[in-house]
């Protein structure tokens, strides 16, 4: 099951959109991008209400947990060894979807969990 959280573009006063392009530069406006075509996807798996939150980015599909990890490159370098950034664009695109309900929510079976992220440890390794 499938269901649209919005339809209109991002409202983002003039004041947030200053604050978080000075903060963010080009990861504000990819994340703003991939927004912009609909390309976040909330799933939460049932029972457990486990939340995975899938982002189709320029090269790959990435999964995210929530705005604390993201399997891109960028993050996992940049981020989580050298610390030079807070966060990926894919992470603060679902920061943004969260702030203003922006994102598609699927429903998923607990038992369908394993293979769904057993998807995309198979497309990290082969890359």
């Amino acid at each position: 099951m499938t269901q649209e959280k919005s339809n209109e573009l991002i409202p983002l006063s003039q004041e947030k959109l200053i604050l978080l392009e000075k903060k963010h530069g080009k990861r504000f406006e990819r994340a703003i991008s991939i927004l912009g075509e609909k390309k976040v996807k909330k799933y939460v798996f049932e029972p457990s209400k486990n939340v995975f939150w899938i982002i189709n980015g320029r090269i790959n599909d990435y999964i995210a947990i929530e705005e604390l990890f993201c399997s891109c490159k960028d993050f996992q370098i940049r981020h989580l060894l050298r610390d030079e950034v807070e966060s990926c664009y894919h992470l603060l695109a679902v920061k943004i979807a969260k702030e203003h309900n922006y994102y598609q929510v699927e429903a998923k079976k607990d038992d369908e969990l394993i293979s769904f992220l057993d998807k995309f440890l198979e497309e990290a390794e082969s890359k």
